[in-house]
């Protein structure tokens, strides 16, 4: 974003018809931009739902607003390639090509 003086961006997420300020956003600047930047990690289910930026620059009614959802993509995937080798006649090795996880933990039952 191109603007004078340097603006401001102020993340939040939108519960309940309630802006809640996360202060985890950030922005940089150089000598013709600014970029604001908010980075979730380790997402998590309750994290799901619609955020907010406000960017200003301090000039009255001139902030711009733009709304952002984050959504689950879908169910975990199955696994592609799964392979079963025994190394001997009291153990067995199981591995398998991951997929998209679907946002969520997998917890995988080998039952023999």
């Amino acid at each position: 974003m191109i603007a004078n003086p340097t603006p401001t961006f102020t993340w939040y997420k939108l519960i309940d018809e309630n802006k809640i300020n996360i202060v985890s956003g950030s922005s940089s600047t150089t000598d013709v931009s600014t970029v604001g930047k908010l980075t979730l990690t380790n997402v998590q289910h309750g994290d799901v739902g619609t955020y907010q930026v406000v960017v200003s620059n301090g000039v009255k009614n001139t902030d711009l607003v733009n709304n952002l959802t984050l959504d689950v993509a879908g169910p975990p995937n199955i696994p592609m390639n799964v392979t079963v080798w025994s190394n001997g006649s009291h153990s067995v090795s199981v591995s398998w090509i991951e997929e998209f996880n679907g946002g969520s933990n997998q917890r995988f039952l080998i039952q023999y």
